[in-house]
């Protein structure tokens, strides 16, 4: 469970990253639409090498937005079309890598597996519980943090104001399970 709560981080982390070609590379010219040498350092975290596969596999997939398939995180056929950058994201460096973040943050720990009540459920029972444990270690760091929680609650405002309240779940959700 840690482990999929720290390669989950990880890659929104990573897809945050800017890449060479998203870097102004002549000191003197200054393009607004990519990232500025000084700020490489800021989006960019040093990965635990025993995730570092599994978050650069993840990561490419997600990247070329191009196919379903199993996700070497979540374990589970994910289909990777959703991650396609709308035209309107792709000119700016950083509204691109934002947008493949907040895309990755909205993954889903799926909540049921594959039964004879769910046949078409996601995962098998272990990988599940795999999958439920790393969901509530983040809901139990979300719950156990006032500034997490008051940073959650302004983006949530936010995001409600532009596209009305989410019926996505959310961490206390999965807290109150834990409750």
């Amino acid at each position: 469970g840690e482990r999929l709560e720290a390669e989950f981080f990880a890659v929104a982390l990573e897809l945050l990253k800017p890449a060479d070609k998203q870097m102004n590379s002549n000191i003197n010219l200054v393009d607004e639409t990519k990232f500025k040498e000084q700020e490489v350092d800021k989006y960019t975290i040093t990965i635990p090498d025993y995730l570092i596969n599994n978050v650069a596999k993840e990561v490419g997939l997600i990247r070329k937005a191009n196919s379903k398939g199993k996700s070497p995180n979540f374990l589970y056929i994910m289909d990777y079309n959703q991650f396609k950058v709308p035209d309107e994201y792709k000119a700016s460096a950083k509204l691109n890598n934002y947008y493949l973040a907040s895309k990755w943050m909205n993954a889903v720990f799926p909540l049921y597996y594959q039964s004879i009540d769910c046949p078409d459920c996601l995962l098998d029972k272990d990988d599940w519980l795999i999958n439920m444990v790393a969901a509530s270690y983040i809901a139990k760091d979300f719950s156990n943090n006032q500034d997490f929680k008051n940073q959650w609650a302004k983006i949530y405002k936010i995001i409600s104001f532009f596209s009305g309240l989410r019926y996505d779940f959310t961490y206390l959700h999965y807290n109150e399970i834990l409750s």
